[in-house]
């Protein structure tokens, strides 16, 4: 292999601080598309249902979801509902049908999808990355006891 003249090192070292910067702004795009990459979907579903548990459910259930007059909700405790066998298409109906305790019926399937999210977001018994939907609800499990 021939050494480069004098007169070209110049060129070859231009050459590889771009080749540098280059890969220098590729890594730092990459780590900034990360960076700001979006919340998944279960996630934007269950700040939706905080929003609204604490619009309308916390002056019963307690802003920690750890009652007050109504019932704790950490785990929660709904009757009916089989211990280690129910999901979030159940707590999901139950909640459309029998929350608010003066309006039950009120919500509408998206709200008590959300509600039922960030439930089982605080009980730790799923933490997404899909949206709880009718199409997905009958098969995830929540923790729930009596």
């Amino acid at each position: 292999m021939q050494q480069p003249s004098a007169s070209s090192a110049p060129l070859i070292r231009a050459a590889r601080a771009g080749a540098l910067c280059s890969a220098l702004a590729l890594v730092g795009s990459i780590l900034s598309a990360a960076a700001a990459a979006p919340a998944s979907e279960f996630t934007e579903q269950s700040n939706a249902g905080s929003a609204l548990y604490a619009a309308r459910c916390a002056v019963c259930h307690g802003a920690t979801l750890k009652g007050g007059s109504g019932p704790t909700l950490v785990p929660p405790t709904l009757p009916d509902m089989p211990v280690g066998k129910t999901t979030a298409a159940d707590l999901s109906r139950w909640i459309r049908l029998n929350m608010p305790l003066g309006n039950p019926g009120s919500l509408s399937q998206a709200e008590s999808h959300a509600l039922a999210a960030f439930i089982a977001k605080e009980n730790g018994s799923y933490a997404g990355p899909d949206r709880i939907s009718s199409a997905n609800a009958g098969a995830i499990r929540i923790g729930l006891k009596r």
